[in-house]
């Protein structure tokens, strides 16, 4: 038994397919072949600080990319982590 049945998934499967072609749109213009791997993470982000600024948007929420503290930690754990694979692989 399926959570979601009929137009409830349907709506749900077009909105996720749009916004990952959009996004695999973008990143096949600006970035080469071979890091077409790491879509997943691109698109990851992508949809957290959307789905974060979309619920600041609700009358007295709150959002968590206005926290300095929670962008820095993301900036910094990406920057950290490519930085190692980086080093891995050429080092």
């Amino acid at each position: 038994m399926t959570i979601y049945s009929g137009r409830a998934r349907s709506a749900y499967d077009f909105i996720m397919l749009s916004l990952s072609r959009l996004v695999q749109a973008v990143v096949r213009e600006n970035l080469y072949m071979a890091v077409q791997r790491f879509f997943t993470i691109i698109l990851f982000l992508f949809l957290l600080v959307l789905i974060a600024n979309m619920i600041g948007m609700i009358p007295y929420g709150f959002t968590i990319t206005g926290s300095f503290m929670v962008t820095f930690f993301l900036a910094l754990s990406h920057f950290a982590a490519i930085n190692h694979i980086a080093f891995y692989k050429h080092a």
